[in-house]
């Protein structure tokens, strides 16, 4: 972006104006490299939350919000830079391996991810030419991002040497081993003390995620990971219907009010379940 004088776009409108201006795909390229296959689900929800300002999934009540229209709107403009021509036609399928594979080729200018794909990006374009930055925000000014998933290491009922292993847990969970993992992995620490080691202050990418975390222009909410139907909800339904609305076979707003029954109907079920 910076050799071609390309500002980040801080707001959705601008994100949508630079897709379309920096579409050339009598070149191959784009300014966007779009997940349109397997694991598309973050993107497209970021982009859908932060575009109508929502913090979440649900009301108070416990049904889903995604059937109302500004939704339906959102995702109109997310699906339109592919009809309109401004992504690569490959987007449609394009999974985590495609989409990092053009934004290190030179295909796109820009894609989405979390952390961990920085690794990545170091290896294909080296490290100094790229750079990470907060997801544009919606009219509202809100960025609406998903609560960081935690990863962790637990001991089971059946381990033949639990005492051991809960050693070992908490060896992971100590300074050092943090520190290594999340230098190593690209992983953001939940341990304090990592953020007080050299390599931690000097790397280029930590302070943004703590940007992010801190920022009051920031939404952040939480994917429901609890409902057992989430996983295949998320790797079958949701991958098959946005490309259906991708390739014009499906409306948004139809695919949006399929999506919101199903998941008020997992999430009631939840709630039952609970009482």
């Amino acid at each position: 972006m910076g050799e071609a004088g390309v500002e980040i776009p801080t707001t959705i409108d601008e994100f949508l104006k630079d897709c379309e201006t920096y579409a050339k795909p009598e070149e191959n390229s784009y300014f966007y490299s779009l997940r349109g296959g397997v694991g598309s689900y973050d993107n497209l929800f970021i982009f859908l939350m932060s575009y109508a300002g929502a913090d979440g999934f649900f009301d108070e009540n416990g049904n889903c919000i995604l059937n109302q229209d500004i939704f339906a709107e959102a995702m109109d403009n997310y699906a339109g830079i592919y009809k309109n021509g401004w992504v690569s036609r490959d987007s449609v399928t394009n999974s985590y391996k495609e989409m990092v594979a053009e934004f290190g080729s030179g295909i796109s200018m820009s894609m989405s991810h979390n952390s961990t794909s920085a690794t990545n990006h170091k290896e294909n374009l080296g490290e100094g030419n790229f750079t990470n930055a907060i997801h544009p925000a919606g009219k509202s000014g809100k960025t609406a991002i998903p609560v960081p998933s935690i990863i962790g290491a637990a001991v089971t009922t059946q381990s033949s040497h639990p005492a051991e292993a809960a050693k070992f847990v908490e060896y992971l969970g100590a300074h050092s081993a943090a520190s290594y993992f999340c230098q190593a992995a690209g992983k953001t620490p939940v341990n304090d003390l990592v953020y007080e080691d050299q390599w931690c202050k000097e790397d280029p990418y930590m302070g943004k995620y703590s940007e992010i975390m801190n920022s009051d222009s920031v939404i952040l909410y939480n994917n429901p990971i609890w409902l057992t139907e989430w996983a295949s909800f998320t790797g079958q339904d949701i991958v098959s219907d946005f490309q259906a609305v991708l390739m014009g076979d499906k409306e948004s707003k139809e695919v949006l009010n399929s999506w919101a029954e199903k998941l008020t109907s997992y999430q009631q079920e939840y709630l039952k379940g609970r009482q």
